[in-house]
């Protein structure tokens, strides 16, 4: 073996963020809300100063924290490292409770449509899907029994059917 072998030194050791490996701690959403109520990034890259909204924290073996962007995650990647696909790990489950989270928010907000005697009046109005000819059966008394035993894809289905008629979000 030669004796001018090169060692491969991580890209964060060599940035002065402690030594390898590096182990992922968790997810932190970082903004900045302007006096116009915009969100931006609120943070930065600690290995390569970009902004960032979503960082990404880890601990090197000598215990020291830090936080870095997705990209940077992906370009220091090294052969036989785990951080990435840790962090993709995390970040889909993320992204997972993030859509659960909308899913629930569009949910509750059909039950409180469907509270007020307006929009019921105005979905006993309309016709069932599957019998449009019935008199007896309307769209609301299909949302209705519909959400007694659906599940989340049931109920977001009962969204889309009745979010036309709903007043915008103030």
């Amino acid at each position: 073996m030669s004796t001018t072998e090169k060692v491969r030194v991580h890209p964060f050791e060599a940035a002065g963020h402690g030594m390898a490996p590096f182990k992922f701690r968790y997810i932190e959403e970082i903004v900045f809300v302007d006096t116009q109520g915009y969100s931006h990034a609120g943070g930065s890259c600690d290995y390569c100063g970009t902004l960032i909204r979503w960082a990404y924290w880890l601990r090197s073996a000598c215990g020291k924290d830090f936080k870095v962007g997705c990209d940077c995650v992906a370009k220091t990647h090294m052969p036989g490292d785990t951080l990435l696909s840790v962090v993709a790990r995390e970040e889909k489950n993320r992204k997972k409770a993030a859509d659960k989270a909308r899913k629930e928010l569009r949910i509750a907000r059909l039950y409180k449509e469907l509270d007020d005697p307006e929009m019921v009046e105005v979905l006993q109005g309309l016709p069932h899907p599957h019998r449009p000819d019935s008199i007896d059966h309307s769209l609301h008394s299909y949302i209705t029994n519909k959400l007694r035993v659906a599940g989340m894809a049931g109920k977001i289905e009962c969204c889309r059917m009745v979010e036309p008629y709903m007043l915008p979000d103030e």
